[in-house]
């Protein structure tokens, strides 16, 4: 949830699965707590919610920074070569030529890509999810297999 919109409880958040599964009746955990989605409104790439039970700004302003949940039932696909990022944690990442990096442990949002965080032998690498780079994703060998190129790595 990045914050909250308005003194009703509503707030703002930046969708990580597609935008119209989010409608009036869907439940949501937030906090551990489940709710029901009482409104949405769009708002350019983020979205306006209101959630039963969270009925003013403080409540909303309490719930800042965390993940709204949503069941991966209600999901449905991704689309083409498209993953939700719970999909791709925890895979391995091997280069083309074999040599296992190490374990997706995060993905996150720069503004023209995702990125991959990386638990490598010798630390953390982050992998830039562009296709120069991530050549195949397989969800069901459970990896993800990159062209190296130089200064990926840090040689």
């Amino acid at each position: 949830m990045l914050g909250p919109w308005g003194v009703r409880g509503d707030f703002k958040i930046e969708p990580l699965a597609d935008r119209d599964r989010f409608r009036p009746g869907l439940a949501v955990t937030l906090a551990g707590t489940t709710h029901t989605v009482e409104r949405v409104n769009a708002a350019s790439r983020q979205l306006r919610l209101k959630l039963n039970n969270v009925d003013d700004r403080d409540a909303a302003t309490a719930l800042r920074g965390e993940y709204l949940l949503v069941a991966e039932a209600d999901l449905g696909p991704a689309g083409e070569d498209r993953y939700y990022r719970f999909q791709l944690v925890g895979l391995r990442v091997v280069t083309t030529t074999g040599e296992d990096i190490g374990e997706i442990t995060d993905v996150f949002a720069t503004g023209s890509n995702d990125v991959f965080v990386v638990k490598a032998e010798d630390g953390e690498v982050l992998i830039p999810a562009v296709d120069d780079v991530v050549q195949e994703i397989d969800l069901e060998a459970g990896k993800v297999t990159i062209e190296v190129i130089p200064g990926l790595l840090g040689d």
